[in-house]
């Protein structure tokens, strides 16, 4: 085989790596690969301060170590960005499928500038309905894109 075959074909083998790693990221297949855990760790790592302020604030039932348990086993999916990320799953209904944004930290304009991507994300995996969980702080910052509230959310501590 020749030098420029056997380079071409190792490129193709990292490409076809790559691409499954970055699936890992925001992948509706699980399990992961070894990869793929590999690729979502560094990328949880990478956003975790942005989480745990975000954690902090939204009510104190998550740590990072039982969020990462979530991302793992694919019970919840990771979008990272390069100063934000998001934290979201995907839930079936009998009327159709829900993508729920329940954690997001970082700079507030690339989590706007995001929503459209996540927006096409959800709809090519088969999702009819997007919501996001939040402070009420969102429904004034996402009021532009098209979002509406849709219920009132309350708790209290026992």
């Amino acid at each position: 085989m020749s030098e420029v075959v056997r380079k071409q074909k190792v490129a193709e083998k990292q490409r076809r790596v790559r691409a499954e790693i970055d699936a890992a990221t925001l992948s509706l297949a699980t399990p992961y690969s070894p990869a793929q855990l590999r690729h979502l760790r560094a990328e949880f790592d990478r956003c975790g301060s942005w989480l745990k302020e975000a954690l902090e604030q939204g009510g104190e039932l998550h740590t990072l170590d039982s969020l990462w348990d979530l991302l793992r086993n694919g019970t919840s999916y990771l979008w990272p960005c390069s100063e934000s990320a998001g934290v979201l799953t995907v839930t079936d209904y009998p009327l159709g499928r829900m993508m729920t944004v329940w954690l997001a930290g970082g700079k507030l304009e690339q989590i706007l500038a995001e929503e459209p991507k996540l927006a096409t994300w959800a709809t090519e995996n088969g999702c009819t309905h997007f919501q996001l969980l939040g402070r009420a702080g969102w429904l004034k910052a996402l009021k532009a894109l098209g979002w509406e509230k849709a219920g009132v959310v309350l708790k209290r501590r026992l």
